[in-house]
């Protein structure tokens, strides 16, 4: 016998004394607020009632904690303060009933429970408001009364939280239902780290109105579509470097049927229809498409080859081959667009 496991139930494992007690004893440390206890015969650090109605504390001493994270919101709530108050805080859920999965933590020496909250719109009832710089998503944290003694004295308690966000290129993408996007990861060499990396559609310069799939297929002819891509890979040392884009009317990269967009870096017809503003010099590539179509064909499909460039060599922005290998390169592709209205097409 050496651990509480081996303890009948309402008996604690004393490490000193090397043997089974009948006070609780918590292996772990309790916090300041908190006593042990045993719950459902296990001893548990539990809220201290003495502690809490000896401070007064009532509902408008809980506070919410919230951190905007990059694609995520995560809003914790008190479980010893709720739970003391007649709360069942680990029940909680957001707008969207199934969003629960309440996870228990010790956050700034205090115990609560998170929620986290992925920014897209829609995701678990989230909503959004946005005006020309910022994105703010708004949710509601749902926390049940107890109803473990079989009766219940408070009523059920709701907690609006929100983030906001500066409205860019990769933010905008969060805003729409079904944006025109793709993703692949980029090869790291000899990093661990991942690096995801999306190709969009958007309709504006400003990257911030994303194309969205209903939209795709009814593009009016001499519109301009702009495309953004975008990696996540952490490093400051690299850059993103787009070598080759190309259209071709049907779904595949290997398809001999096509006209190159970009070659080198830069685009194949000096600014006519086709415009790179960024390319090597930041995580995003940006460029520009006037919209075009092949003889007989209905669809176009975007297919760009992207990746990661080490900005110390020089070599990652500028209109040049480089020395990056097929394992260096993923390629990223969108589509089907479809273009209406008259036009001149190409073969």
């Amino acid at each position: 016998m050496n651990s509480s496991a081996c303890c009948l139930p309402d008996l604690s494992w004393h490490p000193q004394l090397a043997c089974c007690i009948v006070a609780p004893h918590c292996l772990s440390s309790c916090l300041s607020d908190e006593v042990c206890k045993y719950v459902s015969h296990t001893p548990t650090c539990s809220a201290n009632e003495t502690f809490y109605r000896s401070h007064n504390y009532k509902l408008t001493n809980l506070t919410r904690r919230i951190e905007c994270r990059g694609s995520n919101m995560i809003v914790s709530v008190s479980k010893n303060l709720l739970e003391f108050l007649n709360y069942k805080p680990s029940a909680s859920s957001l707008l969207q009933s199934n969003c629960t999965k309440a996870v228990e933590d010790i956050v700034q020496g205090q115990r609560v429970y998170s929620l986290t909250v992925p920014c897209k719109i829609g995701e678990c009832g989230n909503n959004i408001v946005r005006n020309t710089s910022h994105v703010t998503f708004m949710n509601t944290l749902l926390i049940p009364a107890s109803t473990d003694s079989g009766i219940v004295t408070v009523n059920n308690l709701s907690l609006d939280f929100s983030c906001s966000y500066a409205l860019n290129m990769q933010s905008s993408l969060l805003t729409v239902f079904k944006p025109v996007m793709s993703s692949a990861n980029l090869n790291t060499g000899n990093s661990a780290s991942e690096a995801k990396t999306t190709i969009a559609a958007y309709i504006n310069p400003s990257y911030t109105e994303p194309l969205q799939q209903e939209e795709q297929e009814q593009i009016p002819m001499d519109s301009t579509l702009y495309f953004g891509v975008s990696t996540d890979f952490y490093d400051p040392d690299f850059v993103l470097r787009v070598e080759t884009c190309f259209a071709s009317p049907i779904n595949d990269n290997a398809s001999p049927m096509k006209v190159m967009l970009l070659e080198n870096g830069c685009s194949t017809d000096q600014g006519q229809y086709i415009n790179v503003f960024d390319n090597g010099k930041t995580k995003e590539v940006r460029f520009s498409l006037v919209s075009l179509a092949f003889q007989g064909y209905d669809t176009v499909y975007i297919f760009c080859g992207a990746r990661l460039c080490l900005n110390s060599t020089g070599t990652c922005s500028g209109c040049f081959k480089t020395r990056a290998t097929i394992e260096d390169t993923v390629q990223l592709g969108l589509g089907p667009f479809t273009f209406i209205g008259n036009y001149k097409s190409v073969s």
